[in-house]
């Protein structure tokens, strides 16, 4: 998972080559920080309507 200034939170594979752009909720400003918490679990603290909201995200195993 990559964190970019243009697109938010991106899925790449082992080669950083993106497979997807993980998608923010619809209220979400920006992406402060975010960090691995296991092999498809990861915490993101995201800016919504001014305030720092943190979040943990779970994502889809191939």
């Amino acid at each position: 998972m990559l964190k970019t200034y243009e697109s938010g939170l991106l899925l790449c594979d082992a080669d950083l080559r993106p497979e997807a752009r993980i998608a923010l909720p619809g209220d979400a400003e920006a992406v402060e920080a975010a960090v691995g918490l296991d092999e498809d679990l990861f915490a993101a603290q995201l800016w919504v309507d001014g305030e720092p909201v943190t979040t943990v995200w779970s994502l889809p195993t191939p």
